[in-house]
């Protein structure tokens, strides 16, 4: 089959259903119930066709766990957990899902360094005056860095 080409992304193949010749192929119906999903690529209804029998594999990128846990974590669970019990309970699919929790990378280590360099400071700040002059000339850079950014932003996109 031809891709599907939509601007600013790569070119997209409709997946090959397993044991039919031709998107219309009445092995490629195999008695699944009638699931639509909206393809974001072609902005239309598609019909969801598992590429092997009713077996529908999943995998779902999860959080990148480097501070507390919060509501937005849950959303996700919650509403991926709900879309596949709809998928196994009533349209009858064999799922086999996975998340990813990704543990270690970056801005784990950027946190912890963080903390550490703050527990220090607590430990030897004695004097409020020195801490609010720290703050203040913290803040200072901040909206410095920030205003550049910003300036930057509005300078006009090379042609």
């Amino acid at each position: 089959p031809d891709p599907i080409h939509k601007e600013g992304r790569r070119a997209w193949y409709c997946p090959i259903i397993e044991g039919a010749s031709t998107e219309n192929d009445e092995t490629a119906k195999r008695d699944l119930p009638l699931l639509k999903v909206h393809n974001s690529l072609t902005e239309e209804q598609d019909i969801f066709r598992p590429a092997k029998g009713r077996t529908v594999t999943w995998y779902t990128c999860g959080p990148t766990v480097y501070d507390a846990c919060h509501m937005g974590h849950a959303r996700a669970y919650l509403t991926f957990d709900i879309l596949r019990r709809i998928m196994e309970d009533y349209f009858h699919f064999d799922l086999l899902y996975q998340v990813n929790i990704t543990d270690v990378d970056d801005k784990i280590i950027l946190r912890a360094r963080q903390n550490k360099l703050m527990d220090d400071y607590k430990a030897s700040a004695k004097d409020l005056g020195q801490v609010q002059a720290d703050v203040e000339a913290a803040i200072t850079k901040m909206r410095s860095d920030l205003e550049g950014g910003v300036a930057k932003l509005k300078e006009p996109l090379p042609e």
